[in-house]
């Protein structure tokens, strides 16, 4: 996201009273209440719209865990696919180069300890920077309350107070810290996406990958008329969907069956890193 479009963003944002807020938190309640009773989540993606990740019916959940346990099984006995565990223990060792003959071990692995600090750590930033730009808010939003207050002058004005250079400089704080909050979702969702991209060839995503196959053609559903309809007709058509956004929705698809809330990695947040 360009900084005249976080600008924008900003100004639709820092106008919002706690009234509003809250009315807007209760409705986004309400909905998740909604969600968790059906057992789905909706998630915008630009490239298909709005669509809904249902939770699996008991029959195709049996089934699922069969095939899964049944894959599992067979390639620890082949022995053809590496773990999660042992994946961390490659990607985790540094780059051996080699400078006048000689190996120098370079960075720390393409999955370090930091990443996957920051990979538990981060939402718990995120919720601290919110908590920050709402107090700025809150306190700008007081601060204009007390300039209504004040007696107009003769000529029906606003007197001009010393209260207005305060609120000039809260708004910066608030402008810095909204974009501090911007940067560290990109780089939480820039982690997701490069876990995904990294263990997407472990033993258990690879026998997760047979459960969202049976359960893709039945559990993505796209809203088409004011209502959700299956995103494909059956595997076939989801395996051989030409679309490059596909599997970035069943990758978000496979976090929602973890329990993830998918919401935060809709369009609406995601395009902020073009």
């Amino acid at each position: 996201m360009k900084e005249e479009q976080i600008k924008q963003e900003f100004k639709e944002v820092i106008v919002k009273t706690k009234q509003d807020e809250n009315q807007e938190k209760d409705v986004e309640a309400t909905k998740k209440v909604e969600e968790v009773i059906r057992g789905a989540q909706e998630i915008h993606i630009s490239s298909f719209g709005t669509l809904q990740f249902e939770w699996p019916t008991p029959k195709l959940t049996i089934e699922g865990d069969r095939l899964f346990a049944q894959f599992k099984a067979k390639h620890l006995r082949d022995g053809d696919l590496l773990t999660e565990y042992q994946l961390k223990a490659i990607y985790g060792r540094p780059n051996i180069v080699l400078v006048d003959g000689k190996e120098i071990e370079v960075g720390s692995g393409e999955w370090s300890e930091e990443d996957e600090s920051n990979l538990e750590n981060l939402p718990s930033e995120i919720d601290i920077k919110t908590s920050l730009f709402d107090e700025l808010r809150d306190e700008i939003h007081n601060l204009k309350n007390e300039i209504d207050k004040k007696p107009k002058n003769t000529k029906g004005q606003k007197q001009v107070t010393d209260l207005q250079p305060k609120i000039e400089q809260l708004t910066e704080e608030a402008f810095k810290s909204y974009k501090d909050l911007i940067q560290i979702k990109l780089s939480l969702l820039e982690l997701q996406a490069k876990r995904i991209s990294l263990f997407s060839v472990s033993l258990e995503e690879q026998a997760n990958l047979e459960k969202l196959q049976l359960y893709g053609p039945s559990c993505i559903k796209i809203s088409k008329s004011g209502q959700f309809l299956p995103l494909w007709k059956d595997k076939e058509g989801m395996l051989t969907d030409s679309n490059p956004m596909t599997v970035r929705v069943l990758s978000l698809f496979g976090l929602f069956l973890r329990g993830v809330d998918v919401h935060f990695f809709s369009d609406s947040v995601a395009s902020i890193a073009k």
